[in-house]
């Protein structure tokens, strides 16, 4: 899958208390489920103005054995949809690559993709007994790349406006 750039570069200048360094810094946001890759794609928003970072948002989707990899259960079109609305409810006028990729196991397309000189942003639930996003943040951890867990708040749902929603 070729990556697709969403949004148009920030014109707006960094917050007075970010001391962005003219890098060429990439935030990597693992998705995980609406509200947590809501969360991780707010703070990448914020690291990405203070840092002049940019922001590359993966969906890797898992593929059962019993269909073809080429045929997913869901469009390809209409995930990149959601996750450009996704990406303009919490990221407006930050440039997002957008990278879909067809898998048959979660972790091992991680592995394969994410640089080991990442910096990866998982968002999820925080349970004591450790949820699929922490698990997940976990095993990122264990393939010696940096990963910040991002907790999301439950109360705050980010749905996309009526228009972006599709028609039947």
């Amino acid at each position: 899958m070729e990556s697709q750039l969403f949004g148009s570069p920030a014109v707006s200048p960094s917050p007075l208390d970010c001391s962005g360094f003219n890098s060429k810094f990439e935030v990597h946001v693992v998705y995980t489920n609406w509200h947590g890759t809501w969360a991780a794609l707010r703070a990448a928003d914020q690291w990405g103005r203070c840092l002049r970072a940019r922001i590359k948002l993966w969906l890797p989707l898992v593929v059962p054995r019993r269909i073809p990899i080429t045929v997913p259960a869901v469009s390809l079109s209409f995930m990149e949809q959601r996750l450009r609305d996704l990406a303009s409810s919490c990221c407006e006028g930050h440039e997002i690559a957008i990278e879909v990729r067809l898998c048959r196991d979660l972790k091992q397309c991680l592995a394969h993709v994410l640089d080991p000189t990442s910096t990866v942003l998982v968002g999820g639930n925080k349970r004591w007994l450790h949820t699929r996003e922490q698990r997940l943040a976990d095993f990122i951890q264990s393939c010696r790349l940096r990963v910040l867990f991002i907790p999301a708040k439950e109360n705050v749902f980010a749905r996309p406006s009526s228009s972006a929603r599709l028609t039947t």
